[in-house]
């Protein structure tokens, strides 16, 4: 048996609530169940901060609003707690845009039994759950890549266009936001070494979490010709196939080294 959970039932018909508040007694222990019969009672409950829920269980017509516009509004209200919607309507089109609107799962209330109702609450937390940590990673990466000193980029593998490109690469190189996402990598290189640059890239067994070093020339915005020492790494950025280039300018450094000889 689960243990409890607090959970906010948006139901108007009394015996439909009675027949969910017994499932989830049944399998939930000691739940915490809060009822709405309006959707203007159950925003109050989610817009007072003292209640933190940890699902919503909806009814898809409600004596004041019901269908997609109270779906809309219970999403909007819900913040981070996962919605299931309850229905007796068969309306696979509706589930399937429901989904996308961010509802976690869909219940055909013909259907509901205890366990159907307790494994999809507890799917919807899990599943929540996943997803701030998957959030709170993904704002860490991205702090990290725009604070760190060094010019990072990340480019798409196939095109070689520019996603993104961290602070330290535009202050360096000189170019904006927009400029660079005009760009792609090869647009920032000797029309000579283009080939070349095409074939260590494309040589690369693209070992995810792998980093390569290399060594190229690009230009910064003012014209000069820098040289670069490189560090990339494959990654997959939303299924698609990219690599975070690292670039450090060593042009000073093989100036001096020259004339040290």
């Amino acid at each position: 048996m689960t243990s409890c959970i607090n959970i906010l039932v948006i139901e108007d018909a009394l015996i439909d609530f009675t027949i969910i508040e017994m499932f989830l007694k049944k399998n939930i222990d000691n739940p915490i169940i809060t009822h709405a019969i309006t959707y203007q009672s159950a925003k109050a409950y989610l817009l007072e901060t003292s209640n933190q829920f940890d699902i919503i269980l909806l009814d898809l017509n409600l004596p004041d609003c019901s269908g997609e516009p109270l779906v809309d509004r219970i999403i909007e209200h819900a913040g981070s707690c996962p919605v299931v919607v309850l229905t007796i309507f068969d309306d696979l089109e509706f589930s399937m845009h429901s989904i996308t609107k961010g509802v976690t799962d869909y219940i055909l209330k013909p259907e509901l039994s205890g366990a159907i109702l307790h494994k999809s609450i507890v799917y919807a937390i899990e599943r929540q759950k996943s997803f701030i940590k998957l959030k709170e990673s993904e704002k860490k990466y991205i702090t990290l890549f725009e604070a760190s000193p060094q010019p990072k980029c990340i480019y798409e593998n196939k095109s070689y266009k520019f996603l993104q490109v961290n602070n330290a690469a535009k202050k360096h190189f000189g170019y904006t936001t927009d400029e660079y996402q005009s760009m792609t990598l090869l647009d920032l290189v000797p029309p000579e070494d283009i080939q070349s640059i095409k074939q260590f890239v494309d040589s690369q067994n693209r070992e995810i979490g792998k980093t390569y070093t290399g060594r190229f020339r690009t230009y910064r915005k003012d014209g000069k010709l820098l040289d670069v020492e490189t560090y990339s790494t494959p990654l997959l950025l939303d299924s698609k196939e990219v690599t975070l280039l690292i670039c450090i300018d060593i042009t000073d450094k093989l100036i001096a080294e020259r004339l040290l000889k």
